[in-house]
C-alpha cells in the first residue's frame, strides 16, 4: 500500500507539472526539501525556494514527456525528456521518499535531478 501511495503522488506531481499547476506540482515536496542538481552544483533548500526558482527560471522548459517511472521502498526514479530552448534534454529525477516519513506527511524530503546524454 505504501508504494501504491508513493506512485500515485508521483503521478499527481507529473500531471500537475504538465498542466502548469505550480502549486499542485510542488505539493509532493516536504517544506524542508533538499533538491540537488549535480550537473550545476546547485542545491535548493525548501519547497518555497524550489517553487520560486522553477516559476521564474529564464530558461523555463517548454514541455516534457515521462518515459518511465520505477521504484520501490525508499528509491523512486523518473526518466523523462524535457525541452529547453527547443532542445531535448534526457533527465533523471531520483526521489527518496523515506517511506515512513512519506506515509506520515505525504511529502518527499529529498530529490536529485540529473541531466544525462547531453542536449540534442
Amino acid at each position: 500500500m505504501e508504494e501504491q501511495n508513493i506512485r500515485m503522488a508521483i503521478d499527481r506531481h507529473w500531471a500537475a507539472s504538465a498542466a502548469g499547476d505550480q502549486v499542485a506540482e510542488h505539493e509532493i515536496y516536504h517544506d524542508d526539501i533538499v533538491c540537488e542538481y549535480p550537473q550545476s552544483g546547485e542545491v535548493i533548500r525548501g519547497r518555497s525556494n524550489l517553487q520560486a526558482l522553477r516559476s521564474h527560471h529564464p530558461g523555463r522548459p517548454s514541455g516534457f514527456s515521462v518515459r518511465r517511472i520505477v521504484g520501490k521502498g525508499n528509491l523512486w526514479i523518473t526518466e523523462y525528456v524535457i525541452i529547453y530552448e527547443g532542445k531535448r534534454v534526457y533527465t533523471v529525477s531520483i526521489s527518496w521518499p523515506a517511506v515512513a516519513a512519506f506515509c506520515q506527511s505525504g511529502n518527499f524530503p529529498r530529490k536529485t535531478v540529473s541531466e544525462y546524454g547531453g542536449r540534442s
